[in-house]
């Protein structure tokens, strides 16, 4: 037991960020998110990963059980990255493929492991014909630049968009991809290839614009997640002064504005975490600093990724007083102040809410309120390695109660379904033995996209598809109320309007406004007395405004 209890030290040395984790196996960043996801890995501080419970599993579930085909898709997604290349070569010096018939078979020949390593999901043609509808109707002197052009399909869409092929200019890590781009441009255009080149952008932009022209227009889908070296990591911290692990599209972003022609347009195509996740905070400073024109949600474009893909098109220049952003999800178009988004935790950008209740979230945000961040201790539940082998379906000797996120309500335990050893020492991951056993505590739903919090005072076991947290006995508000605050329709509609995401993030519940001044005279929750209190009312939809 004290070697998992260990385990919840937070210190550096006890402690790996996801891309040294991915070092360590060998395998890509994503399949380290997906063992967190899947409860193999354990989080310490909502960011970094226990070694304690890395060094479990590969001890216990790498050398011992087949891992599921969620858990590491990379272990048989596979393809022979040289012998499509040559495929590729011979195909590109036949004038009867075309580039377009060779750039659909390259990119449907990549396999989905060597995707997440490199990051790589190519856009389609009707979402790159988007980013250029933001630009002035004159194109003909612009100079266009996709650092991480791939096949060359924002490229093809800046010929159609009419710049002139000379000043479209393209680079890519991946030579055979750079091929078939030249390829494409000189079936289009019939001319010079000289623009498009073999390079790794990233990590030489600051040299670049000796090779590029400054460029007035730069378009991309950089890199998701791509798996970056630890020294690259630090290096490039450095020269873009952000947190080492921001992931391998921010740093695209920092890196494109920094090349960038003042008064220049760019956009990028990036997984929905860049805008609601706070590792990217910085990048998302970084991007409110300039005129931010549009954000939209394109859905799940790329198969086998779960992840939704949001675009952005801002200027390089300052955004004024009232500047408004177009925002476009789901069908539904609203416009709100740039300004609304800095007033988030973490500059988010919630682009989902509209104007009306970004006012009412900025304004909730100004009175007078606590959170939870530095007043309460967090741990996950139990992580057996192995629910089938470890639980029993009914009681017996030696065993106790253990609850799912399912199973919990907001004023009750399910029955349980469950039961689990009390002694735990072979277990992947236990948080200590004390905070399960807590007087009181509260646990929660982890998978899910609505709050439910239950305040146990029965010393009840939960598995890791639920959290548990102990504020500290200074906290102004007690558990009993608490729970109900969070679990409430005022709380889930400022979280859903925030954070919109379908994982309970400590993080988040962390930035939740807690209204302690009001709350701490309750002894049972009252959100009506709550809402009349701090002047608010709720709408006969169900929303909230201030109270006029």
């Amino acid at each position: 037991m004290q070697s998992s209890q260990a385990s919840f030290l937070e210190t550096d040395d006890d402690c790996l960020t996801v891309s040294e984790a991915a070092a360590a196996m060998s395998v890509s960043d994503a399949s380290v998110r997906n063992w967190i996801k899947t409860g193999y890995l354990q989080l310490v501080g909502g960011k970094r990963i226990s070694r304690a419970s890395l060094d479990a599993f590969r001890e216990n579930v790498v050398g011992s059980d087949k891992l599921t085909m969620r858990a590491n898709k990379s272990q048989y997604d596979y393809h022979d990255h040289s012998e499509l290349t040559n495929l590729i070569a011979e195909l590109l010096d036949r004038p009867e493929h075309t580039g377009d018939s060779i750039s659909t078979l390259y990119e449907g020949s990549l396999s989905q492991s060597y995707r997440n390593l490199e990051g790589v999901y190519y856009t389609p043609s009707e979402i790159c014909d988007l980013f250029f509808s933001h630009l002035p109707e004159d194109r003909s002197n612009f100079i266009f630049l996709d650092p991480c052009c791939g096949s060359g399909n924002f490229l093809s869409a800046a010929v159609r968009a009419g710049f002139r092929p000379e000043n479209v200019y393209g680079c890519d890590v991946d030579k055979t991809a750079v091929g078939i781009a030249r390829k494409r441009m000189k079936e289009v255009t019939g001319g010079s290839l000289a623009t498009i080149f073999d390079a790794d952008f990233l990590n030489s932009s600051p040299v670049a614009r000796t090779t590029i022209p400054p460029a007035n227009v730069i378009f991309t889908n950089p890199p998701w997640g791509k798996k970056l070296a630890t020294s690259d990591k630090e290096r490039l911290a450095a020269i873009y002064s952000c947190n080492k692990s921001l992931d391998s599209s921010g740093l695209f972003l920092l890196a494109c504005q920094q090349l960038l022609q003042p008064n220049g347009y760019y956009g990028m195509l990036l997984p929905e975490s860049f805008f609601n996740v706070a590792s990217f905070e910085i990048a998302r400073r970084k991007l409110l600093s300039d005129h931010l024109i549009s954000i939209v949600d394109h859905g799940k474009p790329f198969a086998g990724i779960l992840s939704r893909a949001v675009s952005f098109v801002a200027t390089k220049q300052p955004p004024d007083r009232n500047q408004m952003v177009r925002c476009a999800n789901a069908g539904c178009i609203t416009t709100r102040e740039q300004s609304s988004f800095l007033g988030n935790p973490s500059s988010i950008l919630n682009y989902a809410t509209d104007a009306e209740d970004a006012t009412l979230l900025r304004h909730l945000y100004t009175l007078p309120h606590v959170t939870l961040a530095g007043r309460a201790k967090w741990a996950l539940g139990v992580v057996t390695g192995n629910n089938k082998r470890h639980l029993s379906a009914i009681p017996k000797e030696g065993f106790v109660p253990v609850y799912r996120g399912a199973d919990i309500e907001i004023d009750c335990l399910k029955p349980p379904t469950n039961f689990i050893s009390t002694d735990m020492s072979g277990f992947q991951q236990v948080a200590p033995k004390e905070m399960y056993e807590a007087s009181g505590k509260l646990i929660y739903r982890f998978i899910s996209s609505k709050l439910v919090f239950y305040h146990d005072t029965d010393q009840s076991m939960i598995l890791n598809s639920a959290n548990l947290v102990i504020p500290d006995r200074e906290f102004p508000v007690s558990m009993r109320v608490l729970a109900r605050y969070l679990s409430s329709d005022f709380s889930n509609w400022i979280y859903g309007k925030i954070f919109s995401t379908h994982k309970v993030l400590r993080s988040d519940i962390e930035r939740l406004p807690i209204f302690a001044d009001q709350l701490a005279a309750m002894r049972e929750f009252d959100e009506v007395r709550l809402l009349q209190e701090i002047g608010i009312e709720r709408t006969r939809g169900g929303s909230y405004r201030i109270k006029k």
